[in-house]
């Protein structure tokens, strides 16, 4: 009976753990894989056209928002996920800090 309830409080106290530092470092990994590819897809467009081609114009009703292209889009997303990791998202701070 002492064993099951170990084996229970073992499996409760994993399921409120905070995500592993391998996930934390593979999303931080992927956001700034994302900044960087988005960056280079600007920088050949440039490059090669002279400037940066925006194809995907946003609009709202009559609303104009604004005009991107897919590595602005991976910049924005990456961007997100890095500053998500710098202000703690996801993590489990310790109750009582010394």
């Amino acid at each position: 009976m002492r064993k099951t309830q170990e084996k229970i409080q073992r499996i409760s106290d994993g399921a409120r753990k905070a995500p592993t530092k391998p996930l934390r470092a593979a999303v931080v990994g992927v956001g700034l894989a994302l900044i960087l590819g988005g960056a280079f897809g600007n920088l050949i467009d440039r490059a090669i056209a002279g400037y940066v081609v925006d194809f995907v114009d946003v609009y709202w009703g009559s609303t104009h928002f604004w005009a991107f292209n897919v590595a602005d889009s991976a910049i924005t997303i990456g961007a997100m996920l890095v500053l998500l990791d710098m202000i703690g998202i996801g993590r489990r701070h310790a109750s009582n800090p010394v």
